[in-house]
């Protein structure tokens, strides 16, 4: 019993940190500078990562 008491912690932990993201995501869902804001984000995290990562410079 001490375990499922333990995993039903961990799930509500769970629940409770990722309420806020999917709140904001249904608030802003229709919203599309801010999609295209996030992937231009996501790109330029994406290169600045690729460029770190490049042995031969």
């Amino acid at each position: 019993m001490y375990v499922l008491n333990i995993w039903d912690s961990i799930v509500k932990l769970m629940e409770a940190f990722f309420e806020s993201p999917v709140q904001f995501i249904r608030d802003h869902y229709q919203n599309p500078v801010l999609w295209v804001a996030f992937f231009m984000i996501g790109i330029a995290v994406f290169n600045f990562t690729h460029s770190a990562l490049q042995k031969e410079k």
